[in-house]
């Protein structure tokens, strides 16, 4: 497939090639003018901002990846009876997650994007540690408070 693709471009490649601009086309002032690629006019407007979406995105993405994936994983090998609870846990935690996001919104809009953001980060920097030290007890319930407490700060 990928072939035949390449084929059928570089075939309009060279027949494209070969021809001239129409003379109507060439007296056009646009047709002089060249202008950048999308993403270079993009990244050179607004680069900085970009910069903080993505990082944003990315500090959300791992956050995400951290406790509704490899946390179920971990404590399936420190809790008793393991898998189950653990699945079972991670599940009633992203139901608080998916309830937290309209109210997390709310607030968002009651006292800016910019302080819920810094507050949703510092409070993930923060807790982490201390929220991570207690998932070692092997009880089911400190685990859940846990897991609901970090999908409210994923909601921020």
């Amino acid at each position: 497939m990928a072939s035949g693709t390449g084929k059928w471009g570089n075939t309009g490649i060279w027949i494209h090639s070969g021809m001239s601009e129409s003379a109507i086309f060439a007296e056009h002032p646009q047709a002089q003018k060249r202008e950048r690629a999308p993403i270079v006019e993009a990244l050179s407007a607004h680069g900085l901002t970009l910069t903080h979406l993505f990082t944003a995105s990315l500090l959300f993405a791992a956050g995400f990846y951290l406790l509704f994936a490899w946390l179920p994983t971990y404590l399936s090998a420190v809790m008793e009876p393991a898998e189950k609870q653990a699945e079972l846990l991670n599940t009633i935690a992203i139901i608080a997650l998916m309830g937290c996001l309209p109210l997390a919104g709310l607030l968002s809009d009651r006292f800016g994007k910019r302080t819920m953001l810094l507050l949703g980060g510092l409070s993930f920097v923060v807790l982490s540690l201390p929220r991570f030290i207690g998932l070692h007890s092997g009880l089911w319930w400190p685990v859940l408070a846990i897991q609901i407490a970090f999908a409210l700060i994923m909601a921020l």
